[in-house]
């Protein structure tokens, strides 16, 4: 059989710990002598930092979070650096076609809407 072991993370503790109430939960439900997930906190702009291991997962998955980091290309380097060799990163997230003016990819309330950021 096989028994995938995955890791999330988030930036803020309290998703963390949301999560973490669970872990039991979803262990037996889906019938695992133990559990095969942890969570970390932390940011994907430095995720090695937040305790990833490089080299180590056959594949990333990230929704709606690129696109409220200041520093796209950080981000997918990060990514690349916790993925196996010919590991795949698929997200979904938020875009445009159009080059944002400072004072709108630095407004707070549309970044937080994802309008900017």
């Amino acid at each position: 059989a096989v028994v995938s072991t995955q890791s999330t993370g988030d930036m803020t503790s309290e998703q963390i710990e949301v999560a973490n109430q669970y872990i039991q939960y979803h262990t037996e439900k889906f019938g695992y002598d133990k559990p095969n997930v942890s969570f970390v906190q932390g940011y994907i702009d430095n995720l090695v930092g937040a305790g990833l291991k490089p080299d180590h997962f056959d594949i990333a998955v990230s929704n709606c979070v690129v696109n409220l980091t200041p520093d796209k290309k950080a981000v997918l380097s990060e990514v690349y650096k916790v993925l196996k060799p010919g590991g795949e990163l698929y997200f979904s997230d938020v875009y445009t076609d159009t080059d944002l003016s400072d004072e709108i990819r630095k407004d707070k309330v549309l970044w937080g809407e994802c309008i900017s950021g």
